[in-house]
């Protein structure tokens, strides 16, 4: 017979491959070949293939100086105009958004480059993936890959330091060289999928993530009744303000602090501040079992690395113990209990699943608080 402990244990492989099967079923067959096991060396041998295959007209529209600043805001053109006191371009990121005006599918691009470009998005992701993210892209835009997606290589793939960010609608992914770096990734991320529509159909019906709501869920279940009401926030979901029109403000390192808090304000709480929800300080040994399994449930997309930096950062800030886990009772669709919204947060570590209206996820992790970052709603 099993202890509770194994029996946990066994529900937490049980979510992880019910997770990754629900994924792997989603998906079109297999059209690109990619491998797990990605290392640092693979990255930047990846990068400097696809910026040696540049022209010098495509490296200056698209490479930039490691440090490289702008004062970036929404749809503000050009994007590469340097401003020395603007934010680190390369730590920026949104829910749709272009990094270069250039979209991959474009006349700009090769047939080769655009395979190069998906050979650096497999030193981030598992194959699987890789493919679910370019069908994400048709099901959000109707475009093929490359449709509205589009690129920019930071530092020297020469070097030890290098960066290339692939952005679009719904997407903010890097592939970096250092494994040191503050931040998870390299900087922050986010994923989103609306494959039934802007409003999405109740249960979310072939959304490539919501695997990753249903085990939050999970999750949730396993609490107990008092745990569950500390877990269940019943106002300030971080959604998109509506000013006239959509608040698009970037929010950077001096923005003020917004209750309710904008939708892409994933920065670190401050020093002393309490994060909403359940401190999961307050669990039993058995329930921690299950928490781990909805971390690996989220990093179940990146290869070995990245989720490794995300496992080493959670570790250095204290672990899970350290976090806090919130539901929003707020915009859940159906009004069947099963929440669409919900918020995993550390002293370094923001994982904000927003289900409503459809899913958009935005992810930052860290070393140490003051890993830079600036967003805005794209």
């Amino acid at each position: 017979m099993q202890t509770p402990a194994k029996q946990t244990l066994s529900r937490r492989a049980m979510i992880k491959a019910a997770t990754a099967g629900a994924v792997a079923a989603a998906l079109p067959a297999r059209s690109w070949a990619a491998s797990d096991g990605a290392t640092a060396d693979d990255t930047r041998r990846a990068i400097k293939t696809l910026y040696d295959s540049f022209t010098p007209e495509q490296r200056r529209e698209v490479c930039f100086d490691w440090d490289f600043r702008v004062n970036i805001q929404y749809k503000r053109k050009p994007l590469w105009q340097a401003d020395p006191n603007g934010i680190l371009l390369r730590t920026h990121l949104a829910n749709a958004w272009l990094i270069t005006p250039h979209r991959l599918g474009s006349e700009f691009y090769t047939d080769e480059q655009r395979e190069l470009v998906l050979n650096v998005m497999g030193t981030t992701f598992r194959p699987a993936w890789v493919r679910a993210l370019q069908r994400q892209a048709r099901d959000d835009s109707g475009l093929p890959w490359g449709g509205d997606q589009a690129l920019a290589i930071f530092g020297d793939p020469a070097s030890g330091t290098c960066q290339c960010a692939i952005t679009g609608f719904h997407l903010t992914s890097r592939a970096t060289v250092q494994d040191e770096s503050l931040a998870a990734f390299g900087g922050g991320i986010s994923h989103g999928h609306q494959p039934t529509g802007f409003y999405e159909q109740f249960g979310h019906p072939g959304n490539i993530f919501w695997p990753q709501g249903e085990t939050a869920n999970q999750v949730y279940q396993f609490l107990d009744k008092r745990q569950q009401r500390e877990a269940l926030v019943d106002e300030n979901l971080p959604l998109f303000q509506y000013v006239g029109e959509i608040d698009r403000t970037t929010v950077a390192d001096d923005t003020p602090w917004d209750e309710p808090r904008r939708e892409s304000d994933i920065r670190f709480r401050r020093p002393g501040e309490k994060s909403p929800g359940l401190s999961l300080a307050k669990l039993g040994r058995e329930q921690v079992f299950t928490l781990e399994g909805l971390v690996e449930a989220l990093i179940a997309p990146y290869q070995p690395r990245y989720a490794n930096q995300v496992r080493d950062c959670l570790r250095e800030q204290g672990g899970l113990p350290a976090c806090s886990l919130a539901f929003y009772r707020e915009r859940d669709l159906g009004r069947d209990g099963v929440w669409d919204n919900w918020r995993l947060e550390g002293p370094a570590l923001t994982w904000f699943f927003r289900g409503a209206p459809h899913v958009h996820i935005w992810i930052h992790v860290a070393r140490d608080r003051r890993a830079p970052i600036s967003t805005y709603f794209g």
